[in-house]
């Protein structure tokens, strides 16, 4: 036992220790509570602030039917039972904030309004007033020796600092060279070097209280912090970057191949790592009943788990518009996977993209669309007209009957006369939603370009830049597009566009893509490649809405690639640069200066050799003439 202790409560009697003052643990506390509290808490009430209902800004161009405005009630209504439940799942957590604040709290007003640093006062560490004579100082200094002394309190360092401070301020007081050193340096030693350390709490170093302190600093270091990060790190390492669970990701990669179409897509979807993490109720089997009579599944069942079977009736009843005959526990269901929609359709595409099934990205998007818009295309023929607000199998087809209208837009550029046909059956809030679509829907168009920047013919090798204008022209200057008209989905999305170079031929090879997500009038980029043989070639570009039928678009680009030897290109020297070729690099400089400072010293050390040459030769001479004289 008193190794433990030694090991656990070791004096440095050499330095000493000074009376604990806890303010200085108190702020240091405090400090670190407030830097892990404010953004903790910043977290704790954003996660309790209902979400906007939608990311429409005001003056967006956007439908606003009633069908919109019940789903934005609905979106608003789900966030705020969304907040109700948070609250109520993570009120420990709230309970826990509230808890370090008050913590908080308690630090700062053991702080103290003034903290300043207690200097050595002998008088006041013996305890005696500042008239004391010799003999009440002796007596005091006995009296707390005695008390305070190593062999009575082994086993308290604080008890054993105390003594030296004692000894010290006894010396101070009686002792000449020690009480001329305090008058001077403020210390009985002589001047000191300042120290500043993290100030501990008395309690901490307490007798009392070392198996507590111990046992808690164990649990922190090897069990809680440790458990903490497994904790965190298997809740994290399913995920992907994006948000999807990698066993997803794994899935789509493996079972999407250069076949796959929207008929297959639903059951893909619905054996998703996120979808078969859904339960199964009890009430399922006779809530599923009126959805498997009125649903047609589009392709011959591969899995037969019942959560894949229950999630891809779902998926088709969501794109046959057979939600009422669903129970609101289906409802639910369905929402929640209709929730990972947009984030599992792009990791899929992307899977296609990059094996360059140009085919397999469109049929994906398409599906994203059928899912937003509550189209089946596998069953219904004019599909597009189910975008139409209050259109159904019905009404499309009086629409399209005798080739009146098979898309939305042949509906929308139809004479009144006969759009008020198609709606003579409905009522007058029914007849202005469809006025409002109309006036609002998507209308594009696209121009391209293909070239090389700073020459006027393609040559092999050259890096050519496609650059495309798609143009919303729907939208006045300064309108951005507002939310889709989607109010079959769980909540408002807003639009996007994939943008796919394609050379038509083989498996049409995807050239270059991007993804454009801005909603203003005007989309400008630009997708560049090399041009790697000669030839005239045609290439297409795609720019498929992720979000409306009827309005993608196509455009050829047309260019011809010719050899090196066909184009003969001058290399222009720019008359900066040929003024610039004169100035000597920095090695040259450097290389130069050192040569210069060579030859100085080879000048100077020939100089005294040179004089002694010239002065003998000049005496030799005049000898010589001496001899002939």
């Amino acid at each position: 036992m008193s190794g433990f202790r030694d090991t656990f409560s070791k004096n440095d009697e050499e330095d000493g220790l000074l009376d604990y003052d806890d303010s200085a643990f108190y702020y240091f506390a405090g400090t670190v509570l407030l830097v892990i509290l404010i953004p903790w808490t910043w977290s704790s009430i954003k996660a309790f602030i209902p979400e906007k209902s939608s990311r429409t800004e005001a003056g967006d161009k956007r439908a606003n039917t009633s069908l919109m405005q019940n789903l934005a009630k609905d979106e608003e209504a789900s966030n705020r039972r969304s907040t109700n439940d948070n609250f109520n799942r993570n009120f420990t957590r709230l309970g826990m904030v509230f808890s370090l604040w008050c913590l908080f709290a308690w630090c700062m007003s053991q702080v103290g309004g003034d903290i300043q640093v207690k200097r050595f006062d002998p008088f006041d560490i013996l305890a005696l007033e500042y008239s004391a004579d010799d003999k009440q100082i002796k007596k005091a200094y006995h009296r707390l020796a005695k008390e305070y002394h190593p062999d009575k309190n082994p086993d308290d360092p604080l008890a054993q600092a105390h003594f030296i401070n004692i000894k010290k301020a006894y010396d101070c007081l009686t002792d000449e060279n020690a009480k001329k050193n305090f008058e001077k340096y403020g210390n009985p030693d002589g001047p000191q070097a300042t120290k500043v350390g993290i100030g501990l709490p008395a309690w901490l170093l307490s007798k009392n209280n070392q198996i507590w302190v111990l046992t808690a600093f164990f649990l922190v270091i090897i069990v809680i912090i440790p458990a903490s990060f497994v904790s965190y790190y298997n809740r994290t390492k399913k995920y992907a970057s994006n948000g999807i669970l990698l066993e997803t990701m794994q899935f789509l990669g493996h079972f999407t191949t250069e076949s796959t179409r929207i008929k297959m897509l639903p059951e893909l979807y619905a054996a998703s790592a996120e979808s078969r993490g859904l339960k199964l109720r009890p009430t399922d089997d006779a809530d599923m009943k009126p959805v498997t009579e009125n649903v047609i599944e589009g392709n011959k069942r591969k899995y037969n788990q019942p959560i894949i079977v229950k999630n891809q009736y779902l998926i088709w009843g969501h794109m046959q518009r057979v939600q009422n005959h669903m129970s609101q526990n289906l409802k639910d269901d369905l929402a929640s996977l209709l929730k990972y929609a947009q984030k599992i359709c792009q990791v899929m595409i992307q899977i296609a993209a990059m094996r360059e099934w140009f085919y397999t990205c469109q049929a994906i998007i398409d599906f994203h669309r059928c899912l937003i818009q509550a189209a089946d295309p596998t069953r219904y023929k004019n599909y597009q007209l189910f975008q139409i607000p209050h259109f159904g199998e019905e009404e499309a087809k009086q629409a399209a009957r005798g080739n009146k209208a098979n898309t939305v837009r042949q509906f929308i550029d139809s004479t009144e006369d006969t759009k008020k046909t198609m709606m003579k059956a409905m009522n007058a809030t029914q007849q202005a939603d469809i006025i409002d679509f109309c006036a609002n829907y998507p209308e594009v168009s696209m121009e391209v370009k293909a070239y090389v920047e700073d020459e006027d013919e393609i040559c092999v090798g050259d890096i050519l830049t496609v650059e495309f204008n798609l143009t919303r022209k729907h939208l006045k200057e300064g309108e951005k597009q507002g939310n889709v008209h989607a109010p079959f989905f769980p909540k408002q999305v807003q639009e996007e566009w994939y943008i796919y170079l394609i050379e038509p031929s083989g498996s049409t090879r995807i050239l270059g893509q991007t993804i454009k997500k801005s909603q203003e009038r005007q989309i400008v980029d630009k997708i560049c490649f090399q041009a790697g043989r000669p030839g005239k070639f045609t290439y297409h570009l795609h720019a498929i809405s992720d979000s409306y039928f009827g309005i993608d678009q196509k455009v050829d680009v047309t260019f011809t690639v010719k050899t090196e030897a066909q184009v003969k290109r001058e290399i222009y020297v720019h008359p900066e640069d040929t003024e610039l070729d004169k100035i000597p690099t920095l090695f040259e400089q450097f290389v130069g200066a050192v040569k210069e400072d060579e030859s100085d010293d080879e000048e100077s050390d020939d100089e005294p050799r040179n004089k002694k040459g010239e002065s003998s030769s000049s005496s030799g001479s005049s000898s010589s003439d001496s001899d002939c004289d």
